[in-house]
């Protein structure tokens, strides 16, 4: 029936399609063929609804404005999460005055979230998601499992995490807070597993990691992610990339590639250090006496 999505349509599609109500009730009987959910809602099969079922008939019960937040929101921009078990979390605008039926959390907002349509669901963006989940989650190690899946996919930013965060509901917020702190280090690191990894595969010889550089008269000036002495070449991969620029505005070779790149493209990355590699052993060669 062309009016279903994955199974489940409304009672509202199925009359327009010419199904009289009495044909409806009867197929929606306790040994009918179809089921009623949520008052107006059918599914056009017996048995419980799976997981993406239960998603439409969300929807199609609680009509537009629904936006899709929380674990099944990422696992749909692509975080590798295991499949949700607990309730279907979605937001709908402040005035709209909705119940949350058994196994959905209906929350209203005054703060309507940026969204990305896919298979005609609206989501949340992944910051609102991610924040969303995590203040929901029981304990530490479910909000760790949230956040790490989110920046370890590179849906979003630790900044974009953080501002979601300050700028959100503070209901759940406080437990969220301290494991961004706690996470920023393993996202450090992460990020640097990453860069060796890229390093590994090119052909270009091992920097040193962490690098402490000086000016040109011996005086601290920055720590870098990456350096190869031989050329004084750096490599910067954190988010802001002011180590990079504040190299390249005194005269000295730096290339930045952000995490997002590191997570997305290292096959980029691995051509831009090739490249810097090659450009500043040129110029090294053109200073040597």
């Amino acid at each position: 029936m062309d009016t279903a999505d994955h199974g489940v349509t409304t009672l509202a599609k199925l009359k327009a399609a010419g199904i009289s109500e009495h044909a409806i009730a009867t197929r929606c009987r306790t040994c009918g063929p179809w089921q009623r959910l949520f008052g107006k809602v059918v599914l056009l099969h017996t048995g419980a609804p799976d997981r993406e079922q239960f998603l439409r008939a969300v929807f199609a019960h609680l009509g537009p404005g629904t936006v899709l937040t929380g674990a099944d929101a990422l696992r749909r921009h692509g975080a590798r999460l295991e499949v949700p078990r607990g309730s279907v979390h979605v937001l709908v605008p402040a005035n709209r005055r909705v119940g949350s039926p058994s196994g959905v959390i209906v929350e209203r907002t005054t703060r309507t979230p940026r969204t990305i349509e896919a298979d005609g669901l609206l989501l949340a963006a992944p910051a609102r998601a991610c924040i969303d989940a995590a203040r929901k989650q029981p304990g530490c190690d479910s909000v760790d499992q949230i956040l790490l899946a989110t920046l370890r996919d590179d849906l979003c930013s630790l900044f974009e995490l953080e501002t979601e965060l300050e700028q959100g509901s503070q209901r759940g917020a406080a437990t969220v807070r301290a494991r961004l702190r706690d996470l920023s280090g393993k996202l450090s690191s992460i990020n640097e597993q990453r860069a060796r990894r890229i390093c590994a595969a090119s052909r270009i010889p091992a920097p040193l990691w962490h690098a402490a550089l000086t000016d040109a008269e011996d005086r601290p000036l920055t720590v870098v992610s990456a350096h190869w002495p031989d050329l004084d070449l750096s490599w910067d991969f954190t988010p802001s990339g002011h180590h990079a620029k504040l190299l390249n505005e005194q005269g000295r070779a730096a290339v930045h590639t952000p995490p997002r790149m590191l997570a997305r493209d290292a096959a980029r990355v691995r051509t831009l250090l090739e490249t810097a590699y090659l450009m500043a052993g040129d110029r090294s060669a053109s200073h040597t006496p």
